[in-house]
């Protein structure tokens, strides 16, 4: 968001700051503030866990060659079970 406003106030268009600065700002203050206090362990897996993400990505994008495949969301038709709000819902397509 901040890079957003920082981009967009370049080209002419002014936001609020709040919205755009002061509120995405605290939110990775406080973000910051959470990882400092998670364990040795809980880092450890989490660094992992980047890792792995970041070798998939290379993976499906032949080596960061390609663009990265797009979200591609239909509405989910209605089941029949009954269930309330099915038909709203968001699927992801095949």
């Amino acid at each position: 968001m901040i890079a957003y406003a920082v981009r967009q106030r370049r080209s002419g268009t002014r936001h609020s700051a709040p919205r755009y600065l002061l509120l995405p700002a605290a939110g990775a203050a406080v973000d910051v503030y959470l990882i400092t206090q998670l364990g040795g362990t809980a880092v450890r897996l989490g660094l992992g866990w980047l890792l792995i993400g970041i070798l998939w990505l290379a993976v499906i994008t032949k080596g960061f060659r390609r663009p990265t495949p797009g979200l591609r969301l239909r509405e989910a038709g209605n089941s029949g079970a009954g269930e309330p709000g099915a038909a709203d819902s968001l699927q992801p397509t095949a």
